[in-house]
């Protein structure tokens, strides 16, 4: 059993004091918060795990969650983890560019420690049930729609990351080309983006995100030889259609999900990761490339996107 303590503001740590106590693999041993004076949303019966320090919680535990940490301190914080060798859990807002990136990965390898990269999209039951269907796609459409009102850059950011994660680790090829297309209709910057990536292996995927669309969508699909399956974020649906060439009999059925949570799927395959030295899908390899392939998208669209 690994022993686990969490960083973070208050109002997140709340949430996911419950969530770590219920992990079988894991114990729950403290917290620091990073807002020493606002601790207001901790339940008393809670407060007893809490700890004044990074230093106090880092001599306790095994792993550490980092949550979404105060842009002046994030680095420091997270640096003095990896320093400290204990293997990591970082949501993905605390890594910003690539520098950043391969700064925390030659330290991480320094220190001979795990750090997975969590994402809520990678993670979700319904991605991590369709991969089973998933082997070598020729193709993919990535669509993501957006309620006029909540466009924002750091958004549009937020939306290609997770798509570009999805692509990347299904994909099992280098990135050739990328194209892009970006159409202002109110502001100055995209809120129509298109996003073409070629891969060696002749993969071709596609990125569409419409920040003015008058309903919220996010669909992607993943076409390979004789079967398509399409993944529905929205309505939690998977739907997968295959064709016999032999019988020359087409079939659509629904996937049945799988029943554990996000936090479970995430944190299982840290603990493989840790105690068994199995391959974690989002390491911060994979994180520089996400970083990479994104903000050269941003370069082509010139999309300054505001992340601090």
């Amino acid at each position: 059993m690994l022993r686990i303590g969490l960083i973070g503001s208050s109002y997140l740590i709340e949430k996911h004091i419950k969530s770590l106590q219920s992990l079988s693999d894991y114990k729950f041993i403290c917290f620091f918060d990073t807002h020493q004076n606002k601790s207001t949303n901790i339940p008393k019966n809670h407060l007893p795990l809490k700890v004044n320090s990074l230093e106090e919680l880092l001599n306790k535990v095994d792993v550490v969650y980092i949550l979404n940490l105060p842009e002046q301190t994030r680095i420091e914080l997270i640096v003095k983890s990896l320093k400290s060798s204990k293997h990591l859990l970082i949501d993905k807002s605390n890594i910003k560019t690539t520098v950043e990136a391969r700064k925390l990965l030659e330290l991480s390898e320094e220190a001979g420690v795990k750090v997975q990269i969590s994402n809520i999209s990678y993670f979700t039951p319904l991605f991590k049930s369709a991969k089973n269907y998933i082997s070598c796609p020729t193709y993919i459409e990535a669509i993501t729609h957006i309620h006029y009102k909540n466009k924002s850059s750091d958004a549009i950011f937020d939306l290609l990351c997770d798509d570009i994660c999805l692509i990347i680790n299904t994909v099992k090829s280098n990135l050739k080309r990328i194209s892009t297309v970006g159409i202002d209709v109110i502001n100055s910057s995209p809120e129509l983006i298109h996003v073409k990536l070629e891969f060696d292996n002749g993969c071709i995927a596609n990125i569409t995100i419409n920040t003015i669309a008058e309903d919220d969508k996010k669909t992607i699909r993943f076409f390979e030889n004789n079967s398509t399956i399409l993944l529905d974020f929205l309505d939690n649906n998977i739907s997968l259609l295959t064709h016999n060439e032999s019988s020359n009999i087409t079939q659509n059925q629904n996937i049945t999900l799988l029943k554990t949570s996000e936090v479970e799927q995430e944190f299982s395959e840290l603990y493989l990761g840790v105690m068994q030295q199995k391959q974690i899908a989002i390491d911060l390899h994979t994180m520089y490339k996400i970083l990479d392939v994104t903000f050269k998208i941003s370069e082509k669209l010139k999309i300054n996107f505001s992340l601090t």
